[in-house]
């Protein structure tokens, strides 16, 4: 897609289309409600993590440990020119369907390599049931409104770490849930003190057998077309390299940070010698406040490794950030604000269900990436 390309435009058809969609066949969620009761308790984890004494770094480890567990996970995509990334799209209604049908019209145009669903893939807590409205209806569907004619492959949000990163790992991975044992703490203090927030942890579902048989027929990794290649998506966190940029997507779970093995690979992989994006779960500057994107806890005082300073190093040459999180689009030059550092543009994507917007990148032959949002 061409970064000069018009924007996508949701016009009154669109939500007739869908009108009809949900009409002939209602969401399981119908519209997602934050203040009610069945929301609140799927996203109880949010509330338990905060004293599980780092589960979700133990189970991203189980999680990756349970794939290829080499390193560097890097997808070779090598003729890929251009794709698309979408935000925050796991509403499972009308503010997510309705961008589908002029998406579908346009990947279908212009071809891009694959399509990346980047954080809070489904909400309210990433169930894996959830993926049969917010993935494949959407994106996987016999109508050519709802069907997306390229692979997908996504990051996940805290909001996919709800029911440990269990939907996501099997919908995007093939990975079936984790043993009990995946969950058990360790010996010291202050796993005692987060026993008791382990046994309360929400434990994830088995996968329905309909869920299952989407899985099978309607893998979001396949190459819908044959104008596209097949993705094998390694895990929580990877990177691709295209034509002419590396992709690296980190995964930084319920409370914004990443663990020290993520720390290694992505110094590792930040060494590559060629322009690169960094795609995050949650965004380095959020309202012009700087969010650094801390490995392990966040310091008391403000020191530590971050996130933030390895892709301000000029060395590492990253052009752009591009965080999910938000549900409102911001967008920081190096030029027009001190918090966008150097080299940097950054950019907070805005949910691709209520916002309905889109960000699409093509790169150049010299490694310049041009991009265009549109709401």
């Amino acid at each position: 897609m061409p970064a000069d390309d018009s924007p996508l435009v949701i016009t009154a058809t669109d939500w007739e289309i869908t009108a009809e969609a949900l009409r002939e066949q209602p969401t399981r969620w119908g519209s997602l409600s934050w203040i009610s009761a069945r929301a609140l308790i799927d996203a109880v984890n949010q509330i338990l993590s905060v004293g599980a004494d780092g589960l979700v770094a133990q189970l991203r480890s189980e999680w990756v440990a349970r794939g290829s567990g080499a390193q560097p996970q890097v997808i070779d995509r090598s003729d890929d020119t251009c794709f698309v990334v979408l935000g925050n799209t796991g509403e499972q209604d009308a503010s997510q369907f309705v961008v589908c049908p002029a998406l579908s019209a346009a990947v279908r145009a212009h071809h891009p390599g694959f399509v990346l669903i980047m954080s809070d893939v489904i909400h309210p807590a990433g169930d894996v049931e959830d993926y049969r409205d917010g993935l494949y209806r959407p994106y996987r569907s016999d109508d050519p409104n709802f069907h997306i004619a390229a692979p997908l492959v996504a990051l996940p949000g805290n909001h996919d770490w709800y029911n440990g990163l269990s939907g996501f790992m099997y919908h995007f991975c093939g990975r079936d849930r984790l043993p009990p044992e995946a969950y058990a703490p360790g010996f010291g203090l202050r796993s005692l003190y987060g026993r008791l927030f382990r046994i309360l942890w929400r434990r994830a579902s088995a996968a329905r057998p309909e869920t299952k048989a989407l899985r099978a027929t309607r893998p979001a990794t396949r190459a819908p077309s044959p104008a596209t290649q097949a993705i094998e998506q390694p895990g929580p966190y990877y990177a691709i390299r295209t034509a002419h940029l590396l992709i690296v997507a980190i995964d930084t779970g319920i409370d914004g940070t990443i663990d020290q093995a993520q720390w290694d690979w992505l110094t590792m992989v930040s060494t590559e010698p060629r322009p690169k994006i960094l795609l995050t779960g949650k965004p380095l500057v959020v309202n012009a406040t700087l969010e650094q994107c801390w490995v392990g806890s966040r310091p008391k005082h403000g020191r530590g490794r971050s996130v933030w300073q390895l892709v301000n190093d000029p060395a590492n040459r990253y052009v752009s950030t591009i965080g999910g999180d938000l549900h409102k689009f911001q967008y920081y030059s190096p030029r027009a604000s001190e918090v966008g550092g150097p080299h940097l543009h950054l950019v907070a994507q805005p949910s691709a269900g209520s916002e309905a917007a889109r960000l699409q990148v093509s790169t150049g032959s010299d490694g310049r990436a041009g991009s265009h949002c549109s709401p």
